[in-house]
This record gives structure tokens, C-alpha cells and sequence, in this order.
């Protein structure tokens, strides 16, 4: 007898617990969307724009040296 009241028990904390239990696991599965979605700027693109940069200052700077360092070169 004893069991059958501690299994009604345990069946209606868990009825009970069910319901908080899906709250709680369509609340984590919004976090992590939510997460996926970035405010700022898109990262692929920071990335690009980083790199074009860095190669057109790379340019600006090979430009100017190969024009300090030409007469040095071909002038001999």
C-alpha cells in the first residue's frame, strides 16, 4: 500500500514539475538563438574590412619605400 502512495506521489510532483520544466527549456532555446545573432557589426565582414585595410597600408608603405630606395638601386 505503502508504494502505490509514494508512486502517486512522485507522478503528480513530476505533472507538477513538467510544466516548469518546458518553461525552463524554451527559455535556454532562446538564449542560444539569441547568442547566434550578433549585434555589431557581422564578424566576416570586420574581418574583411580589416584586411583589405592591412593590404592597402601594405601597399601605401612598399609604394613609398620602393621610391625612396629605387635611385639607390637602379642608380648604380
Amino acid at each position: 500500500m505503502s508504494e502505490n502512495g509514494d508512486v502517486e506521489k512522485i507522478q503528480a510532483t513530476l505533472k507538477e514539475l513538467k510544466s516548469w520544466a518546458d518553461k525552463e527549456i524554451n527559455h535556454l532555446e532562446r538564449q542560444f538563438e539569441a547568442r547566434k545573432k550578433s549585434p555589431y557589426l557581422p564578424y566576416r565582414m570586420r574581418s574583411q574590412i580589416s584586411f583589405f585595410g592591412g593590404v592597402l597600408c601594405g601597399f601605401i608603405v612598399a609604394a613609398i619605400l620602393f621610391y625612396w630606395l629605387y635611385p639607390h638601386f637602379c642608380g648604380q
